[in-house]
């Protein structure tokens, strides 16, 4: 008894070992796919800037070929990344939300949450391999003229951007189905409540960014398939992907500037949960303890942020929709500090 126990707890530490590793594998081969299509957002600029500046340039013919390499790699990310969606899809009508065990609940909770992540990772990534591959086909149109082909790219473009499409909204039809069907009685830390309401803002805010991205993207396909139209290298379809400021990659408009348009309000919904759920030591609490909560804001979607200290002095923060009937609350202990910095910062930026 005694050399089994020994082997099997050498076996849960190989293993454990061996689930890191690929989760390392699987961050590195996301980054090499993103690096791929920064990297080759860069040649298609140069490509573009060198014809803007020369049209008779001796080395516009050298770069075609790369140019159509270029767009087949980028076909290869959007087709990959629509494959992981459904992929994903079937996991979420799988994975497991209610446990006896209130920490397996909140761990099955995490899981959930990390795979709406995931999916909207993908619908990001796929519509910047498209943003790609519709400015190869630009680039090489520019460079060369317009061929017979270039009305069968555009199909093929279009074609795999409604599957993208389609793919990203079948994941969440069914976290939406998931997070319908919740009848937990044994969630005493209301862990699951609080996800229908995370949820619903993560769907509706991914949602959101993939019909903004994909719609640029329906852009780029029109202006490619007017005959009438010729190129210009200035044109503001052209899209290049870009780091933005909590290093994540998304792609913006070459020349000129996008304005930054206002956050949708489930995007601020979701961000607010995400920022107090990530104060150090924040623990979900019993939403019926919101009404004992006094109003400190409104945020600009209409939600609003609500404090209470109870007898022991612990500190709770409620966030309530339209109707004053609490989503989502929690509480942490005697150090409010970190708690406070963060409703300053969401009152900084939403209220």
């Amino acid at each position: 008894m005694a050399t089994a126990q020994h082997y099997l707890v050498a076996m849960q530490r190989q293993l454990a070992r061996v689930e890191s590793t690929v989760g390392e594998l699987r961050d590195w081969l996301q980054d090499r796919e993103l690096a791929g299509l920064v990297t080759n957002a860069r040649f298609l600029q140069d490509a573009l800037n060198m014809h803007a500046l020369a049209a008779e340039h001796a080395g516009e013919t050298q770069a075609v070929p790369q140019i159509a390499q270029i767009a087949r790699e980028a076909a290869g990310v959007v087709e990959a990344r629509r494959m992981s969606l459904a992929r994903t899809a079937a996991q979420v009508q799988t994975v497991p939300l209610a446990d006896p065990i209130w920490w397996n609940v909140e761990r099955n909770v995490a899981s959930f949450r990390e795979t709406l992540a995931a999916a909207n990772h993908d619908a990001r990534v796929g519509a910047m391999g498209l943003a790609v591959w519709g400015s190869a086909v630009q680039a090489r149109q520019m460079l060369i003229g317009r061929s017979h082909q270039a009305e069968g790219e555009r199909r093929r473009i279009a074609e795999a951007r409604a599957q993208l499409g389609d793919a990203h909204r079948l994941v969440n039809d069914a976290s939406h189905a998931r997070i319908a069907a919740i009848t937990s009685r044994s969630d005493v830390r209301h862990v699951l409540l609080s996800l229908q309401a995370l949820a619903h803002a993560e769907i509706a805010a991914g949602a959101h960014q993939c019909e903004a991205d994909l719609a640029q993207i329906d852009q780029a396909l029109a202006l490619l398939g007017d005959q009438a139209a010729a190129p210009q290298p200035d044109a503001p379809h052209q899209l290049v992907a870009r780091r933005a400021s909590d290093e994540s990659w998304a792609f913006t408009a070459y020349h000129p500037p996008v304005t930054k348009a206002l956050p949708a309000p489930a995007r601020v919904t979701a961000d607010v949960l995400n920022r107090l759920l990530h104060v150090p030591g924040f623990m979900l609490a019993s939403l019926a303890d919101a009404g004992s909560a006094k109003l400190r804001f409104t945020l600009c979607n209409g939600l609003a942020l609500a404090s209470w200290r109870n007898i022991a002095g612990l500190n709770h923060v409620f966030v309530t929709d339209r109707t004053g009937r609490a989503i989502f609350g929690g509480f942490v202990g005697w150090n409010n500090g970190p708690l406070e910095d963060a409703i300053r910062e969401i009152w900084r930026r939403y209220a």
